[in-house]
Parts: C-alpha cells; structure tokens; sequence
C-alpha cells in the first residue's frame, strides 16, 4: 500500500474570520479542521473524529501504530490506487496482444536513432500508441479548422468536389501550433 504525502490542514484562522473553536486549537499531532464546512453553514461544537490512519486500522478497528505527523491513508484512496494499479496492469497485458498502428518496427528505428534503449516490447508499443494519439489530435485539430473555413466560405456555392476534406498544411500549421510546434516558413527567405 502506497503512503500519500502529507499536506497540513489548514486552521479555521486561515479560511474563516469567524473566532476559534475549540477543536481548532487541538495538539499538533491531530488533524485541525476548519470551523465551517464547504457548505458554508458553521460546524456543530460537536468533537470530530479523525480518519483512520492506515487501511489495516480501519478495517480492524485496532488503534493506529503509525508515528504522530506521519501521512495517513484512506480506505477510499487505497481502494482506488489498487484499481489504478490493476488496471495498469491489464493495459500492458494488452500491449503484448495488440499492435498500434505504427509498427514495430518504425518504432524501434526512431526509438534508436533518438538512443532510447529498452528490451521491454511493451514500453515500446506504448511509445507508438502514444505516438498514434498525438498524430490522431493534430489531425483532429487541423480538420476542425478545415470544417471553419468552408462554413466561412459557405455563400458560395460548393460542388461535391469542393465539399472533400484536403489537408492543406496552413490548416496543419494552425493545428501544430497548438502544441507548439511552428511549421510555417519564414515570412522572406532567399
């Protein structure tokens, strides 16, 4: 189980102007918690209990041995790590059945020209797989401002030739741009 870094909480000073309550002003090594919630309406003088401080106290009801100011965890958080995890997992086990459309091949070729070195054929598919989206978007982009143009251009009269997507490289140019990526020429060359 992965630890969270630990942020402070922050005091009721630091968000309301509304004076102290008691619990506010509790021993450093519990948790503060702010004198109203983030509906807006004050907190009951009621003491709060602090979370669980490790997923295996929660679960046993056991006190929490972890050392005062060290990071706590959550049930929900530890849940949603393991399924991050796992599905991580299943996706690269994916990646060993599946192909990107850039084939191996390519990739291996600009993957050691730019001397990126791994034996991993996953990492590698991985690399073109997000190679493939980044091309899919800058298509994408490019073919939305192609679609602005002729709506721009609509008054006139286009026949079905005319009505053909064509990628022109201003509308290529516009779409990179976007990732900051300038493929235009200079306005004078010689």
């Amino acid at each position: 189980m992965a630890d969270t870094p630990h942020q402070p909480e922050s005091t009721a000073m630091d968000t309301d102007p509304q004076p102290t309550t008691a619990h506010a002003l509790a021993e450093p090594n519990e948790p503060q918690h702010p004198a109203s919630d983030m509906s807006g309406e004050p907190a009951s003088d009621a003491p709060h209990s602090p979370p669980p401080a490790t997923a295996d106290a929660s679960t046993h009801g056991a006190p929490s041995t972890s050392a005062p100011g060290a990071p706590m965890t959550d049930d929900s958080a530890a849940k949603s790590l393991n399924a991050k995890e796992k599905s991580l997992a299943e996706f690269l086990l994916t990646m060993d059945d599946r192909q990107p459309l850039i084939p191996d091949a390519v990739t291996e070729y600009y993957l050691a020209r730019t001397g990126f070195e791994c034996d991993d054929i996953r990492i590698k598919r991985l690399l073109a797989l997000v190679a493939q989206k980044f091309v899919s978007d800058v298509v994408t982009d490019a073919y939305q401002y192609s679609r602005v143009q002729q709506l721009g251009n609509k008054e006139r009269k286009l026949t079905k030739k005319d009505r053909r997507a064509v990628l022109t490289m201003d509308d290529l140019s516009k779409a990179l741009q976007e990732y900051g990526v300038n493929i235009r020429k200079p306005d004078y060359y010689s």
